[in-house]
């Protein structure tokens, strides 16, 4: 059974993996600050100090990093770029230093947003990113690529159920609407996210076929913020009249925001040689997971 471990063990990505695969992997994590999650052995690490990393890699002695550790808040990262550059750029750049000598296998998380015009944007599609997120993520994948052979870049948009102390998507069209809150979600942001689940899933296929490379890991359908929303609150019988419409230019973000993120996702669908299921029963299977108190462990 591989030994897993996890950077940025107590965020959403990771604490959905430690439910998803506890019976197939053995799940370790990274954190900054130890959380209560009784199916991931945390160990508190300062990712600053190269010796307290390194040290704490060599005792779980995985086979495979997956480094998800990152400053996802993309206003943020604008607007700090000193800390967005040592968290997204210079730390993935420590744990492929460390994955190269000590013969580790690393899956990186990245994302749509090193894309930011319509077209194909298939795996090896010229990048175009527009902001300061996006740029780091498409700095640290080419240095990725250049040091190692035995990786996975998963670039991804998700959706799902995050922890309590976490953000989603979902989470915060649901929660608004339960108070009967009014919402603006973009109309004009086109892109063809993936229930986190899913996500998951097909990655503990591409492990399990000790693939490596590049893959986009999305769903068929192109799909807005706003048309997401609406099926959010269909599938858990919200009032959608709650959700408006609004465009990008509208709202005040401090970074420019890419209107088209589409990845495309043939080589994934070649390869798991299996139909990808519609964004309604991805938002179906997690709406039956939430009945049924699958993300009570969710909770720290």
């Amino acid at each position: 059974m591989y030994k897993i471990l996890l950077t940025g063990g107590s965020g959403f990505f990771s604490s959905n993996w430690s439910i998803d695969t506890k019976n197939f992997f053995f799940n370790f994590a990274l954190v900054r600050k130890l959380n209560k999650n009784n199916l991931l052995k945390m160990f508190r690490v300062n990712f600053q100090n190269n010796d307290e990393l390194l040290k704490v890699i060599r005792t779980v002695k995985p086979n495979i990093i997956i480094h998800n550790a990152a400053l996802t808040d993309v206003d943020k990262c604008e607007q700090n770029k000193r800390l967005s550059n040592e968290t997204n750029f210079k730390l993935t750049k420590k744990i492929v230093t460390i994955c190269k000598n000590e013969k580790i296998k690393l899956i990186f998380i990245s994302s749509d947003q090193v894309f930011s015009k319509n077209g194909l944007n298939k795996e090896y599609s010229k990048k175009s990113p527009i902001n300061f997120y996006g740029l780091l993520k498409s700095k640290a994948e080419n240095f990725i690529q250049k040091n190692l052979d035995n990786y996975l870049i998963i670039r991804t948009n998700f959706f799902g159920i995050a922890p309590n102390n976490k953000k989603s998507f979902l989470d915060f069209v649901k929660k608004n609407l339960e108070k009967k809150k009014k919402i603006y979600l973009i109309e004009d942001l086109i892109h063809n996210p993936i229930s986190v689940h899913f996500l998951i899933k097909y990655i503990m296929y591409l492990i399990k076929k000790e693939l490596v490379g590049i893959f986009h890991i999305s769903s068929n359908e192109k799909v807005s913020k706003y048309y997401l929303g609406l099926k959010i609150a269909d599938i858990f019988e919200l009032n959608k009249k709650l959700i408006i419409k609004s465009k990008l230019s509208s709202l005040n973000f401090k970074a420019v925001r890419p209107k088209i993120m589409y990845l495309n996702n043939a080589k994934l669908k070649r390869t798991i040689k299996k139909r990808i299921p519609s964004i309604q029963n991805q938002l179906i299977d997690i709406r039956n997971k939430y009945y049924k108190g699958y993300y009570n462990k969710l909770i720290f």
